[in-house]
């Protein structure tokens, strides 16, 4: 697979295109289950995947947009109901959809890490309590 770096940069454009190709091979859904359009691949295989493509692709911002597109799917699969995973997972695995973070918090600003958190002492039923700035779409 080739793109090129140097007109997208130019011109500002993404290259559609080479993220098709991505789609196509399965990178956009390595870890995703086949059931959703993925390829079912543990995550260790996926982050081989990656790295390999990593290696032989020199467009550092598809593959940017690549890794924080398929580990933006974690979540959902991790805590979304299954509605919700057939809603978004699958068109993420297959590329239909794109992923995308955007985000601001008032004391943290891009960097989700440092957003302060409290816990109360654990419990069947507790939760972190924060608060967040959020982004409409």
């Amino acid at each position: 697979m080739t793109c090129s770096c140097s007109a997208i940069l130019i011109g500002g454009t993404f290259d559609r295109t080479a993220w098709s190709t991505l789609a196509t091979h399965g990178f956009l859904g390595a870890f995703a289950p086949k059931h959703l359009g993925g390829q079912g691949q543990d995550f260790l295989r996926a982050v081989h995947l990656h790295e390999g493509l990593a290696r032989g692709l020199d467009d550092g911002g598809l593959l940017l947009a690549m890794h924080a597109h398929l580990f933006g799917c974690l979540p959902i699969l991790l805590g979304g109901t299954e509605a919700q995973q057939h809603r978004w997972v699958a068109g993420l695995a297959t590329g239909e959809q794109t992923y995308a973070l955007a985000m601001t918090e008032a004391e943290a600003g891009s960097d989700a890490f440092t957003m302060p958190t409290a816990r109360p002492r654990p419990t069947a039923r507790s939760f972190a309590k924060s608060s967040t700035t959020f982004v409409k779409r």
